[in-house]
């Protein structure tokens, strides 16, 4: 696994503890608000950074209890 792909291994896990394993798959490929309507897949394509950082700051920032 090259370093980009165990980035994206770990950021999925972070999916997966933020809206269920059953849920993961259909995160990745849906358009989302936050990435100007792509899904998250197009813009890890595009530039992961922002992927990571939206996944960095709702597991660990988002306000929940």
């Amino acid at each position: 696994m090259n370093p980009s792909e165990q980035l994206k291994s770990i950021c999925n896990d972070l999916v997966i503890g933020l809206v269920g394993e059953e849920n993961s798959t259909l995160w990745w490929s849906s358009p989302n608000k936050a990435f100007d309507h792509r899904t998250p897949n197009e813009q890890w394509e595009k530039g992961s950074d922002q992927v990571i950082n939206y996944l960095m700051h709702h597991a660990y920032c988002g306000g929940g209890s």
